[in-house]
């Protein structure tokens, strides 16, 4: 398997499918800890497919486990800055913010910093085993041994 198409892992496609109905559906009907954590168990599980399909994509070098590895890592980092930082989480309000503006469709979005929502860092973990297995590594700069 191409690191490109772990993002259509079937496991992929339920966290995306997941974070969609708990984020316009779950959190409004049933508001909790539960509703609150499933958005970031799903998108840490979700997000590094993404990534790396993205690099995949543009630079195929990036698609290998090391590459996927980057990935999960980034993604736990940005994730915990997010959640742990105050200027962080504004700056992502932003960005995601500038993201719907240009999409067309202006929406509000606020992010509460919550250092309880770092107990879904594991699923980037997750990512990695299940992608490192699924993975063929491709020869090119990622599998370099000196990075």
């Amino acid at each position: 398997m191409k690191a490109a198409d772990l993002i259509l892992l079937p496991s992929s496609l339920f966290a995306v499918a997941l974070l969609a109905l708990n984020d316009h559906v779950l959190k409004a009907q049933f508001p909790g800890f539960v509703s609150g954590k499933l958005s970031d168990f799903s998108g840490l599980y979700f997000f590094p497919f993404f990534l790396l399909s993205i690099a995949a994509t543009v630079w195929p070098r990036a698609g290998s486990k090391r590459a996927l590895g980057v990935a999960c890592l980034l993604t736990a980092l940005v994730f915990s800055c997010v959640n742990l930082c105050p200027d962080a989480s504004e700056l992502y309000e932003h960005l995601v913010a500038g993201i719907w503006h240009e999409l067309g469709r202006t929406r509000p979005v606020v992010h509460v910093a919550d250092g309880e929502d770092l107990i879904a860092l594991p699923m980037a973990g997750l990512a990695y085993w299940v992608g490192s297995r699924r993975i063929r590594d491709q020869a090119g700069f990622w599998n370099r041994t000196t990075l």
